[in-house]
C-alpha cells in the first residue's frame, strides 16, 4: 500500500522545522497565516507590515514545499488568534479536510508542545479522529519540541529510519 502522507502545521515553516524528513510527497496544510510572529519593531501594528510580515512566510513555506518535494501546499490563512477566539471555524476546515483525505498517514503537533497554537492543531484533528467518521486507516505521528531549562528550542523531529522502525513494530 502506498503511503500517502498528509501535515498539518500550525505556522508557517513548522511543516519544515518539525517535518522535514517526511516532506517529499506530502500534502502540507498550513493554518494559521504567522501573523502573531511579526518581529517587534515600530511598524508591528501595522497592517502593511503585517500583511508583508504574512506574505514572506507564506511565500517561504511554499518555497520550501517545491524543494522538498511536496504533492501539494494549502495556506488556511487563519489570524493567529482565531485558533483561540474563532475555534469552530478552524476545527470545522480541519475536520473537513480530514473527512475528504485520502491520507493513509498524518503529523500533528503534540498535545503537551509548549509552542502556542500547537495543542490546539493537534487537538482539532484527535477531535475528529474521535468522532469515529474516518473513512479510512489512519495512523497519527506527533511532532514537537520542547524547551530546556534555559528556554532553548530543542527540536524533536520524527527522522525516516525512526518512522520505519516505528511502521515495522505495529505492523
Amino acid at each position: 500500500m502506498e503511503l500517502k502522507k498528509l501535515i498539518f502545521a500550525p505556522h508557517p515553516d513548522d511543516e519544515l522545522l518539525w517535518c522535514s524528513s517526511v516532506l517529499k510527497g506530502s500534502d502540507i496544510v498550513i493554518v494559521s497565516n504567522g501573523d502573531a510572529g511579526i518581529p517587534n519593531g515600530k511598524e508591528k501594528n501595522s497592517a502593511s507590515a503585517i500583511n508583508a510580515y504574512v506574505h514572506k512566510r507564506e511565500e517561504e513555506s511554499r518555497e520550501t514545499a517545491r524543494i522538498y518535494g511536496a504533492n501539494s501546499f494549502t495556506p488556511l490563512g487563519y489570524p493567529e488568534n482565531w485558533l483561540y477566539a474563532r475555534m469552530d471555524t478552524v476545527r470545522d476546515r480541519i475536520w473537513d479536510i480530514c473527512y475528504n483525505t485520502d491520507a493513509t498517514e498524518i503529523y500533528i503537533p503534540r498535545l503537551d508542545d509548549p509552542t502556542p497554537g500547537h495543542p490546539q492543531v493537534a487537538e482539532f484533528v484527535r477531535a475528529y479522529y474521535k468522532t469515529g467518521t474516518n473513512r479510512i486507516a489512519k495512523k497519527l505521528w506527533e511532532y514537537s519540541g520542547i524547551q530546556d531549562e534555559k528556554e532553548n528550542m530543542i527540536f524533536v523531529i520524527l527522522n525516516e529510519e525512526e518512522r520505519e522502525k516505528k511502521l515495522k513494530a505495529i505492523e
